[in-house]
């Protein structure tokens, strides 16, 4: 599986129930650290958060908040795992 599908499956997977708990925010922590993107990748991860996310959309509001608080949670690990 390349680094692109593998990202890809591990948004979907944290998307698929539109919270992210303490076990899931540490797997991901855990996952960005033993990726160590390269910096030409963060703005495709950030992107990609964004992208995997819009297919979780609904005619749900609530369902759509808390879609948009996983994506706000994703991007903010991305940033601070691997932009500091």
């Amino acid at each position: 599986m390349t680094m692109d599908a593998e990202i890809i499956a591990f948004y979907r997977r944290i998307f698929s129930d539109l919270t992210v708990d303490r076990e899931e925010a540490a797997e991901l922590t855990e996952f960005l650290s033993e990726l160590n993107p390269p910096p030409d990748k963060l703005v495709w991860l950030r992107a990609h958060a964004f992208k995997v996310g819009s297919e979780f959309l609904s005619e749900d509001g609530d369902a759509n908040v808390d879609l948009l608080r996983t994506i706000n949670f994703i991007v903010h690990a991305i940033e601070k795992t691997c932009m500091e």
